[in-house]
């Protein structure tokens, strides 16, 4: 999971779809991830996990 800014998104409330979601927090800030990985637990960032992090995003939120 990873937070964002995006000053253009105003999210009102949480936003699901299928394993991506998207948590509005009271200061300014969405929480998004993926809830499920099924390559065991490993707390390494990698750009690829980021990347389909951030592309679930936008297709939620085209405006992101």
């Amino acid at each position: 999971m990873m937070a964002l800014r995006c000053n253009s998104v105003n999210l009102k409330k949480d936003l699901w779809s299928g394993h991506m979601y998207l948590v509005p927090r009271h200061d300014g800030r969405i929480i998004a991830g993926s809830t499920v990985e099924y390559e065991g637990f490993d707390r390494n960032v990698t750009v690829a996990g980021m990347r389909k992090i951030l592309s679930g995003a936008i297709s939620l939120v085209p405006a992101a």
